[in-house]
């Protein structure tokens, strides 16, 4: 424990099992780039895997072997992955395989992820629940994972019922402790109508936090936010063993928080190059999500050294020790007076050849006011992110009022009404 603080060690009472801790990246996301997956990593304790495991998934290039034109390999399939979604089937089954050889009862499952290896992670844990549904084969079942996953797919009755006898017959039922995305971008592609059930509203997930990026305008980076309407096919399963709760009951609704942040996709996730002065924006997301699963008691269990080397300020505040109106971000970050004005990357003012892209007629969906989905079909043209509107309010990080009000900066994203400031 930190003095005077928050434990890092997590909860007491949840010692006797392990923390199991998944890392995704976005596609073709490189380790070397620094991507807030890969910062979040660094600061896991990966030295005892009696308490704590450790997996990390780099993305498109997880799936492809080493060759020299492995770069322009990269490049042509992370076009073709932005268009077709070719790799969401293999990374999801990955991260499910390191579970299933993995998981023990009383394991607490935490899943992390930046840009489309955040809609992998949301993927995961809707496969994890969907057949009350598929749930967590046994171990060494790797012929069974694929049929699982094209079960988790289905979202007719026909499915439900295929995977509910599949689950009571083959599968472990398993919650997911934590999910922390950074700007979770959609894998459906142009060219497809498909959406992964589970990714969007759940009731096995305990905690769920979202950065995401208020000045992202590509068409192809287009916002997956959490939806709290209900689709037919997916109400609440009951509550069983792996809830904790009693048979017959309900689960408690997961605890949702999606907060708007100033800057870009990777401004948000992490990988764009920092400042000459060293400023980083995408620090401030980073560090929000870190105290957030601290403070949301995970146990999680981190290395305070590694922390104190990337400018963590510890102990981590308790909150009944934060004053009225504090940023507790600025408290943990060394850099964080610079980290609020460093500079946003526009892609497509950086890379013309972009708005091709913008000019393509394609199709989309967004949810209405009414809980409704529509889809629209048409060029994007660069056009601002769509902010749903309250109730309730929009969360917005507080760097972004202090950005504001030095900067003169104009996000890009508009919210209606005043928003919730959050630390």
């Amino acid at each position: 424990m930190a003095d005077n603080g928050i434990p890092l060690d997590g909860r007491p009472e949840l010692r006797g099992g392990r923390v199991l801790v998944l890392c995704f990246d976005g596609t073709s996301d490189l380790f070397d780039r620094g991507t807030n997956a890969v910062q979040l990593m660094s600061f896991l304790k990966t030295d005892d895997y009696t308490r704590q495991m450790v997996y990390y998934q780099s993305g498109v290039g997880t799936y492809l072997r080493p060759n020299m034109l492995m770069p322009i390999v990269r490049s042509v399939l992370k076009l073709l992955d932005d268009a077709f979604a070719w790799f969401v089937e293999p990374q999801v089954m990955g991260g499910y395989r390191f579970l299933m050889q993995n998981w023990l009862p009383g394991d607490r499952i935490m899943l992390f992820g930046f840009s489309r290896g955040a809609y992998t992670a949301r993927a995961l844990a809707g496969m994890l629940e969907k057949a009350r549904h598929v749930g967590l084969l046994p171990r060494g079942n790797n012929e069974q994972v694929p049929y699982a996953y094209k079960m988790y797919k289905r979202i007719d009755a026909q499915g439900w019922t295929e995977s509910e006898s599949f689950k009571k017959t083959m599968s472990n039922p398993v919650c997911v402790d934590f999910v922390g995305v950074w700007d979770t971008v959609s894998s459906v592609g142009f060219m497809m109508n498909e959406y992964l059930p589970f990714t969007a509203s759940n009731y096995h997930i305990r905690v769920f936090r979202h950065a995401v990026a208020l000045d992202e305008h590509r068409s192809m980076y287009r916002p997956n936010m959490w939806h709290y309407t209900v689709p037919p096919f997916e109400a609440p399963p009951p509550a069983t063993l792996a809830t904790g709760k009693e048979p017959g009951s309900l689960p408690k609704p997961t605890d949702v928080q999606e907060v708007w942040f100033a800057g870009c996709h990777g401004d948000v996730g992490g990988g764009n190059p920092p400042d000459k002065n060293g400023a980083l924006m995408a620090r401030i997301p980073l560090m929000w999500m870190f105290r957030e699963a601290i403070l949301t008691k995970t146990g999680i269990l981190w290395d305070e050294r590694a922390l104190h080397e990337a400018g963590f300020e510890l102990p981590i505040p308790a909150p009944e020790e934060t004053e009225p109106g504090r940023n507790d971000i600025s408290s943990l970050d060394a850099h964080y007076e610079r980290d609020v004005s460093a500079s946003i990357h526009d892609k497509l003012k950086m890379m013309k050849l972009l708005w091709i892209l913008e000019i393509l007629p394609l199709k989309y969906r967004r949810q209405e006011k009414n809980g409704n989905w529509r889809t629209y079909f048409g060029p994007h043209l660069g056009r601002p992110r769509h902010i749903p509107d309250p109730p309730p309010p929009t969360n917005v990080h507080v760097s972004v009022a202090k950005r504001m009000s030095e900067d003169r900066y104009k996000p890009r994203a508009k919210w209606q009404g005043e928003p919730n400031w959050v630390a």
